[in-house]
C-alpha cells in the first residue's frame, strides 16, 4: 500500500506499507534489526526504498517522482479506518494518522 502526498508541497513524497517478509529481507541486506521498529526510520532503509521507487517511476517526469519516503509495517485496514470496504484509501484519515511523519518528510 502506498500513499502519495505532495499537494501544496515542494515535491512528492510517499508512505509505503512494507510486507513483513519484504522488510525482513531488506533489513537483513542492510544489516538492520527487522524486529526493531526504529530500523524503519534508518536512513539506509529509506534510501533503499526510495531507490526502488525511483526505479519503478523512472519513466515519470522528474517532478512526478517521489523524493522522500516513510516506511511502515502497519497494514491499512477497514478496522483501523484507513481504507474503505471497497479497499480505497481514506486519504483524510491517512493524512491525519501520518501527519507527524508527513511533516518530517518535508523537513529533510
Amino acid at each position: 500500500q502506498v500513499l502519495v502526498v505532495g499537494e501544496n508541497r515542494p515535491f512528492i513524497a510517499c508512505i509505503v506499507v512494507l510486507s513483513r517478509a519484504g522488510w525482513e529481507r531488506l533489513a537483513g541486506a542492510l544489516k538492520l534489526n527487522p524486529y526493531e521498529l526504529a530500523s524503519l526510520q534508518a536512513p539506509s532503509a529509506r534510501a533503499a526504498a526510495l531507490q526502488r521507487i525511483r526505479e519503478l517511476t523512472r519513466a515519470f517526469p522528474q517532478h512526478a517522482q517521489p523524493r522522500a519516503v516513510a516506511l511502515t509495517l502497519e497494514p491499512w485496514t477497514i478496522e483501523n479506518t484507513l481504507i474503505t470496504p471497497t479497499l480505497k484509501l481514506k486519504r483524510q484519515n491517512l493524512a491525519a494518522h501520518f501527519a507527524a511523519e508527513i511533516e518530517r518528510l518535508y523537513q529533510r
